[in-house]
């Protein structure tokens, strides 16, 4: 998706690095403030803008996204975040992460950072969270009002996949390409794996076949 910026402030959640002109950052924090940008064309699915537009002027027209293109924007923003130590489930944004569902102890992450995303998307948009408050995958899959799951992925669908025994993984759908999807999960790694230790893009995406179900934002 593509989306034209008007002049004045706006978020960043994090570098930018594209080619072409950069807007210019003034600082370094986990939101930076950026200035001195014209009226470019940023892309949103490459991570780099902020889904929360402020202005110092008044804004002459109205940018909207859906939640889950704010969700999805958040998401993004958190890539390379993880366990500090690798393999301990625990260290600053994981602890935010499994507090956003209540949790205060070491635990895996991979639904709790879901929730925390669509959560912060939430709160920008001043709505309540659709999706339910919990760590558990498939207590998730379970709980969601079933007018909101699909069968068939879409950019910014929450993926559900069953291990058995209780045991789930999930992410965001990035991209949809025929039979596979593109994601960003947290808890996993380069494999993959529901038991890794970062925010990360699986590599070559996941297989729709091993999905049991998406969660469709609204």
């Amino acid at each position: 998706m593509r989306i034209k910026v008007l002049p004045k402030q706006l978020n960043v959640r994090s570098l930018p690095s594209p080619s072409g002109k950069i807007v210019e950052v003034l600082n370094q924090n986990e939101i930076h403030e950026a200035k001195k940008f014209n009226s470019e064309w940023y892309e949103i699915d490459k991570g780099f803008v902020s889904a929360k537009f402020t202005s110092v002027e008044p804004i002459k027209e109205t940018i909207n996204l859906t939640l889950a293109q704010r969700t999805l924007s958040i998401a993004k923003s958190q890539i390379g975040f993880s366990e500090i130590p690798h393999g301990s489930n625990w260290g600053k944004h994981v602890q935010n992460y499994l507090a956003s569902v209540g949790i205060n102890f070491p635990a895996a992450w991979c639904m709790a950072f879901v929730y925390y995303c669509v959560n912060e998307a939430c709160k920008e948009m001043k709505i309540n969270n659709p999706i339910i408050k919990t760590g558990g995958v498939m207590v998730q899959w379970a709980r969601i009002p079933n007018d909101m799951k699909s069968k068939t992925p879409r950019v910014g669908d929450i993926f559900i996949m069953n291990f058995g025994k209780g045991k789930g993984h999930t992410g965001f759908v990035s991209k949809v390409e025929g039979n596979i999807i593109h994601t960003i999960e947290g808890n996993s790694n380069d494999e993959g794996s529901r038991e890794g230790f970062e925010v990360c893009r699986k590599p070559g995406g996941r297989n729709i076949s091993t999905i049991i179900g998406f969660i469709r934002l609204p």
